[in-house]
């Protein structure tokens, strides 16, 4: 995990062939997530989706 000067924890997952989390990585996974509480996380993970969220204009009446 690095660390930015902005604050922003950037956590690269690389076990591949499908960045699967492993049983012996939770004590870390959960520390880590612990820190979603003071810093704003970037999760790079090596693949070629980008999650483009929804559309605002659904909500317009």
């Amino acid at each position: 995990m690095e660390v930015g000067e902005d604050g922003v924890a950037i956590i690269t997952m690389s076990n591949p062939p499908v960045n699967a989390v492993a049983p012996t990585g939770n004590d870390s996974l959960t520390s880590i997530l612990l820190l979603l509480l003071l810093l704003l996380l970037l999760l790079s993970v090596l693949v070629s989706v980008f999650g483009r969220g929804i559309s605002s204009n659904r909500f317009q009446a």
